[in-house]
C-alpha cells in the first residue's frame, strides 16, 4: 500500500512537532522542515502529495514557497498555515 507524503513546513517547533506526531498517528508520512531556508532546497528535491506551509517563516515566506511549488507541481494540493485574518492576505494565499 502507498502511504501519502506531507510536507510540513513550520517554524515553531512544538507545532511542526505536533503536526507531525498527529499525521503519522494517522499514518501518513511526513518530511518536517523548520524554515523557510530549508524548505527552498525539499521542495523541489522531494516528493509530496499535500504541502502544509505557514505563512511567515524565516527565509522564504510560505507564500514565496507556495509560488515555487506552484511553478513546478501545479497539481499538488497546499494548505497554508497562518494566524493572519487579513482578507489581503486571504486573497493572495489563493
Amino acid at each position: 500500500m502507498n502511504r501519502y507524503r506531507i510536507l510540513v513546513v513550520e517554524d515553531d517547533h512544538a507545532i511542526r512537532n505536533g503536526l507531525t506526531d498527529a499525521l503519522t498517528v494517522s499514518g501518513y508520512d511526513v518530511l518536517p522542515v523548520k524554515d523557510g531556508y530549508d524548505a527552498l532546497n525539499v521542495i523541489h528535491a522531494e516528493d509530496y502529495d499535500l504541502a502544509l506551509l505557514d505563512v511567515v517563516l524565516p527565509g522564504a515566506s510560505g507564500f514565496d514557497l507556495l509560488r515555487l511549488i506552484r511553478e513546478d507541481r501545479a497539481t499538488v494540493p497546499i494548505l497554508m498555515l497562518t494566524a493572519k485574518g487579513a482578507e489581503a492576505d486571504k486573497v493572495r494565499g489563493l
